[in-house]
């Protein structure tokens, strides 16, 4: 299942930067040449901000669904609040426990459920840019240059 997560980070990776450098151009083209740098500026940074946000929420998914799963594996005595650092530490000790595959199978399948909201997610935004006017590119720009 790790290498399957690795393939889905790979893929992702690889869309983002195919899809980023269209993605500028399309808002460069909309304006005028003396706008370019500011429009330029404002899609990095809401580019960025929305990156963040994505992160954290893909995160959060993950851990929440992670502490489900965990909450599932653990017997019903188990204490409520556990020092993760102690766990794993312990996990480490100890290679052939079969607790150990669970942990890593509960891993996989929260990340996994990360990705597949992210798709949905991603999906969304596919069907609103195919409502986009589409537009011809722009050859040359026939207003003022942008310095004099």
């Amino acid at each position: 299942m790790v290498p399957l997560a690795v393939a889905g980070m790979i893929i992702s990776g690889t869309g983002m930067g195919i899809a980023m450098p269209t993605f500028t151009v399309a808002v460069q083209n909309t304006v005028r040449r003396t706008e370019l740098g500011t429009v330029t500026a404002a899609s990095h940074l809401f580019r960025s901000i929305g990156g963040v946000f994505g992160s954290a929420l893909t995160g959060n998914i993950v851990l929440t669904d992670l502490s489900h799963r965990l909450a599932d594996l653990l017997p019903p005595g188990a204490p409520a609040k556990i020092d993760p650092g102690q766990v794993l530490g312990r996990l480490m000790q100890m290679p052939g426990d079969p607790r150990l595959s669970l942990l890593k199978h509960a891993f996989s399948l929260s990340i996994t459920h990360g990705f597949f909201i992210g798709a949905i997610l991603l999906t969304g935004g596919l069907m609103a840019s195919l409502f986009l006017e589409d537009r011809e590119l722009k050859a040359r720009w026939d207003d003022q240059p942008a310095m004099e």
